[in-house]
């Protein structure tokens, strides 16, 4: 049975959860972001996408993807009020990249990732807001992963901007594994990613599914 992305996300209260829609990024997220979201981020010293530029990295992006499988995402939600879309989140996956541990595998590479901060959501959004973004953002990649048959690996690189909390979020959270030090990147596209600095983490087969499985309740409507 083919995985589907998340279609709603979860809040404080148990009872409540607010439909999200995924898709691809448009030119008027990108300003949304850039006006709205963007400048609270860069005034936080501890988020990892501290000082992004959206438009550079999407360009980027779409270019090479003319030579290898990449795909954005936005999440979005609707106000409950005024039916409006707000930006919720923005991600890039690389896909058909060679898996960190064994680059004979093919996978999906987390390339960049980006949530609204919970304190700016409340200022646009009524009580209880969305929660569990950042794992929301980290499935599209997992669920890349599974619909091209590469069984769930994946891997991402934790930006040095995000600090121990970081390594806390994608080793407790998303279950992933730090790459040793001593292995190499694989060659593909190696210049357009850092070196391995110790920051590099994954998923394999099995911890992807369990991934996986935590969400399986946000698949559905209702």
């Amino acid at each position: 049975m083919t995985i589907r992305f998340v279609k709603r996300a979860p809040t404080a209260d148990p009872s409540i959860f607010h439909p999200i829609r995924i898709g691809r990024i448009k030119r008027t997220h990108l300003l949304w972001w850039d006006e709205h979201v963007q400048p609270t981020i860069d005034a936080i010293p501890q988020r990892a996408d501290r000082g992004w530029r959206w438009a550079r990295h999407l360009t980027t992006a779409r270019w090479v993807g003319m030579r290898q499988q990449v795909r954005d995402f936005s999440i979005t939600l609707s106000h409950p009020s005024n039916d409006s879309e707000l930006v919720i989140g923005l991600v890039i996956v690389a896909g058909r990249y060679p898996f960190l541990p064994h680059p004979t595998q093919s996978s999906a590479l987390l390339w960049y990732c980006s949530t609204i901060p919970p304190q700016l959501l409340a200022q646009y959004f009524p009580q209880p807001i969305p929660k569990g973004l950042g794992k929301i953002a980290v499935d599209m990649a997992v669920t890349l992963s599974f619909q091209n048959n590469w069984k769930g690996r994946t891997g991402t690189h934790a930006h040095p901007h995000g600090g121990k909390k970081l390594l806390t979020f994608y080793q407790n959270t998303c279950y992933m594994q730090p790459l040793p030090l001593n292995v190499k990147l694989p060659t593909l596209g190696r210049r357009l990613f850092i070196p391995n600095d110790g920051r590099y983490y994954y998923l394999d087969e099995d911890r992807a599914g369990q991934f996986s499985q935590d969400l399986t309740y946000l698949r559905k409507k209702e």
